[in-house]
């Protein structure tokens, strides 16, 4: 249950993302703040594995 959760929280979390990038940027590019934020999640995330010490 508490999973389902945090999908929620991340899920909230992308669409703020996408809105504010829409308000700043213009609708056309609204998919660029979302899709940086992915990336740099996505590479903390297979890094912080192999960076433990």
């Amino acid at each position: 249950m508490l999973a389902e959760h945090g999908h929620l929280r991340n899920l909230a979390g992308m669409v703020g993302i996408g809105l504010l990038c829409a308000a700043l940027l213009g609708g056309a590019l609204a998919w660029a703040g979302p899709a940086a934020y992915l990336m740099i999640a996505l590479s903390r995330c297979t890094r912080s594995g192999t960076d433990r010490r």
